[in-house]
């Protein structure tokens, strides 16, 4: 059986009654595509948890869990900054709040020195008045 669910660093939804039910048989393989948020259960499975929480109750992992990179939804640095070139105008100012934090801030540099917009990494719990 090969189940796809979408749950981003399976944090909610349907994946966590699969991973219940699955996660504690070897026979089974637990697929991790892309980028895994640190603190997430997709970072945990990722990183060789053999337990993880779910719905209250620690789940043995004895699934093989592959992690495979490359995948994503999202789009990458270059991406990001092709999308921002075909603007007919570049937006006055640019909030990066994806990521991790040198990721972030070497994205904002980019975007700075290429694009020629204002950027900004806000900090957790950081506001930010917009005129």
């Amino acid at each position: 059986m090969v189940i796809i669910s979408a749950s981003g660093m399976a944090t909610g939804g349907r994946v966590l009654h699969h991973l219940k039910t699955l996660a504690p048989d070897a026979r089974n393989t637990i697929l991790v595509p892309g980028f895994q948020a640190p603190g997430t259960r997709g970072d945990a499975l990722a990183h060789g948890s053999r337990e993880i929480k779910i719905h209250g109750s620690y789940v043995p992992v004895n699934a093989e869990v592959i992690q495979l990179d490359g995948f994503s939804a999202h789009a990458d640095q270059r991406g990001l900054l092709d999308w921002l070139k075909g603007c007919k105008r570049p937006p006055n100012q640019i909030f990066v709040v994806h990521g991790e934090p040198s990721a972030a801030d070497t994205l904002r540099r980019k975007i700075e020195e290429e694009i020629g917009c204002e950027v900004h990494v806000p900090v957790y719990k950081e506001r930010v008045t917009l005129e």
